[in-house]
């Protein structure tokens, strides 16, 4: 299982670097399943912290946040925020913290930006149907 989650891992960052985020994203989200299933049948086996449990909650860690990355890419906003959501309910390490954080701050950056984009996009769409309506007769109107 390590190694099949270590192959999809790379394969998920080699396809992001290459801009192929959707099919990253399918790659991690195998491994965000299969480490899930294993972290709960850990659980109930030992009870607590078993022997390579920190390194498969790390490496399941990992995966949110990039599946987040390339969902963000993909301005898929609201799964990347679950995304989020989950590396940090894992309770990561300090250092992966601040990723998280700063991946947080680029997912509202990004949200910001697309609702503004809308604003703009809601104007012209009205201007246009201002004009348009404004060359139809009462007739053409009523008969809509």
């Amino acid at each position: 299982m390590d190694l099949q989650c270590a192959l999809y891992m790379n394969r998920a960052r080699s396809l992001t670097q290459l801009g192929r985020n959707q099919e990253a994203a399918q790659d991690l989200s195998v491994i965000i399943g299969l480490r899930t299933g294993e972290l709960h049948e850990l659980a109930k086996k030992w009870g607590g912290q078993s022997v390579g449990e920190s390194e498969r909650r790390e490496q399941l860690i990992k995966a949110h946040y990039l599946r987040a990355r390339t969902r963000l890419a993909r301005l898929r906003i609201e799964p990347a925020r679950v995304d989020l959501a989950g590396a940090i309910a894992l309770d990561p390490p300090e250092a992966t913290g601040k990723l998280l954080r700063q991946l947080q701050r680029d997912i509202d950056v990004a949200e910001r930006e697309r609702l503004q984009s809308n604003k703009k996009i809601a104007k012209e769409v009205a201007k246009f149907a201002e004009q348009a309506m404004a060359h139809l007769s009462e007739e053409q109107i009523a008969a809509m």
